[in-house]
C-alpha cells in the first residue's frame, strides 16, 4: 500500500495568509481610533 502524502496545500496556506492578513489589517486601522477613544474617555 502506498502511504498518502499529507500537509497543506498553496491553496490552503494562500486562504490562511488572506485571512490572517485581513485581520491584521483590521487591527492597523482600528487600534489608533480606539486608543484615541481610551484616551478622550480617561480625560472626561
Amino acid at each position: 500500500m502506498q502511504d498518502r502524502q499529507q500537509g497543506m496545500t498553496f491553496i490552503g496556506i494562500l486562504v490562511i495568509i488572506i485571512v490572517v492578513g485581513a485581520w491584521v489589517y483590521a487591527g492597523i486601522r482600528l487600534v489608533p481610533k480606539y486608543l484615541e477613544y481610551v484616551r478622550v474617555a480617561s480625560t472626561l
